[in-house]
């Protein structure tokens, strides 16, 4: 495209690229009244443009095969990073980021494929533009203020047996599949994978990563820590030490 565009009365091949437009510049320039030395620098201009633009295309050609399989290679895991966000379970996140999306009339998404993590937003009255990576939630939760942990929720999770058995098998191993933590626990799947999502709800845990229909759970290691901090500081308080 960028051939024609640049060059339309000649084939779009870039081996034929040079010498057919040197020779009819060259004819061009040849019928008019410049100097020859003029003509001479223009037409090594032109020629050395046009080698440019052909390694343009062919760079451009070669970053379009590695950004489709980029694409390829992270959609399922936007496509399910954008269905969480428009079932509102970031909401709490982006609430203690001062961001309230209830007030905004139209909410655009891109996803950044290579940085995993960035958070950046811009408003236009009200439309809202969102720059987040796959791992957004993370740069959230490292900013998330303590005191905003639900202390309930954390204690509710933290007291349930079987919540508890997949915390501390995550703990040891790092990151597994509910396949994974139901054969180490004896938990039944379906029980693993309902407990999880819970878990999950509660940002005790995250998606580490996916491999095709497999999903890969991890601890979220910064928000138990911040929950912990402020279980301390209640327990504190309870026993009369603060």
């Amino acid at each position: 495209m960028l051939y024609t565009l640049f060059y339309p009365d000649i084939a779009s091949d870039p081996n034929t690229l040079h010498s057919d437009c040197s020779v009819k510049t060259a004819i061009r320039l040849d019928k008019t009244n410049y100097s020859p030395d003029f003509k001479y620098q223009a037409l090594l201009c032109l020629t050395y443009f046009r080698h440019a633009v052909t390694e343009l295309c062919c760079t451009l050609t070669e970053l379009e095969k590695c950004m489709i399989k980029l694409y390829r290679k992270y959609e399922t895991e936007t496509t399910a990073v954008f269905s969480e966000m428009r079932s509102g379970k970031y909401n709490k996140l982006y609430a203690a980021a001062g961001l309230d999306l209830g007030s905004y009339n139209e909410i655009t998404v891109s996803f950044s494929i290579l940085q995993p993590e960035p958070f950046l937003t811009a408003a236009d009255g009200n439309s809202l533009f969102l720059l987040v990576g796959k791992n957004h939630t993370d740069e959230l939760i490292r900013a998330f203020d303590e005191d905003s942990i639900d202390l309930d929720s954390f204690l509710e999770d933290i007291g349930n047996e079987l919540r508890r058995m997949i915390l501390e098998i995550l703990s040891e191993k790092g990151e597994m599949t509910a396949s994974d933590i139901s054969r180490s626990t004896g938990i039944p799947v379906t029980t693993v994978l309902r407990h999880i999502e819970t878990l999950c709800d509660d940002y005790l845990l995250s998606v580490s990563h996916r491999k095709g229909l497999q999903i890969f759970y991890t601890l979220n290691r910064e928000y138990l820590d911040k929950a912990r901090r402020k279980a301390e500081r209640y327990l504190k308080k309870l026993s009369g030490i603060e």
